[in-house]
């Protein structure tokens, strides 16, 4: 069994309600409300800005040149193609780039985000391997949540 599975086999109430939950199952069957799905493109929008700065402090914190070669290339990756594909997802949605950019932050992304952050700021072995494993962490879970909720046969007008 591979590791990240033996995570979720070992936490799985936490996975559940992690994963399954009104909004996931409304985004799985097509019963979401259009403006909570909004709301949650516009934080999540919001929410790259900030999952980049902590690729940036990983830039930063990096030891030896190859390292920084990796995180730049994750940030890289985050500012020139996530994002943009992200705006372009959100205009199909009604949401342009301003309105993103505007929006305010929900104090549960900002408070997670300054954790990851607050955490890679120190200046110690436990700050850094915290970061790490919270982006790896993200990058995990993002993708088994998508690979979970991807419906079984695409319906019209929803982009995945």
């Amino acid at each position: 069994m591979a590791f990240f599975e033996r995570l979720k086999a070992n936490a799985s109430t936490e996975w559940r309600a992690y994963t399954e939950h009104p909004f996931t199952d409304g985004l799985v069957d097509g019963t979401l409300a259009e403006n909570a799905f909004r709301y949650y493109l516009t934080q999540d929008y919001l929410f790259l800005i900030e999952f980049a700065r902590a690729y940036a402090l990983s830039v930063y914190k990096a030891p030896r040149l190859q390292d920084m070669r990796d995180a730049a290339s994750g940030l890289s990756a985050i500012l020139d193609v996530e994002m943009n594909l992200h705006v372009k997802l959100c205009a199909g949605w009604g949401l342009s780039a301003r309105d993103l950019e505007e929006a305010p932050a929900a104090p549960e992304m900002l408070a997670y985000t300054r954790y990851v952050l607050d955490a890679g700021m120190r200046q110690t072995k436990a700050g850094d391997r915290a970061v790490a494993r919270r982006l790896n962490n993200l990058e995990l879970a993002f993708a088994a949540l998508r690979r979970s909720l991807a419906p079984a046969k695409p319906r019209p007008g929803v982009l995945w």
